[in-house]
């Protein structure tokens, strides 16, 4: 697998689901919740990021948006918020 292709997508799930809801991670939850699975042709690096945010975020939608981001080994910066 590709970290830096994985870390990429990742950075992406997250930036769009922070933008798409209200920007907290019980938001960003409902709405990677609404998205469907990457489909079989998709890379398997994307398939993973898609995993592990729906997981992280599922796990902790009570927690501050740092903690969040802190378990998914990425920064504010990393997002540019």
């Amino acid at each position: 697998m590709d970290h830096t292709r994985f870390k990429d997508f990742l950075i992406e799930y997250t930036k769009k689901a922070l933008d798409s809801s209200d920007g907290t991670p019980s938001g960003a939850e409902s709405y990677l919740n609404s998205l469907k699975k990457p489909g079989v042709f998709a890379a398997n690096e994307k398939k993973e990021a898609f995993q592990r945010a729906r997981k992280i975020f599922s796990e902790m939608p009570d927690r501050p948006l740092w903690l969040v981001l802190k378990a998914l080994g990425l920064t504010v910066e990393d997002l540019d918020m």
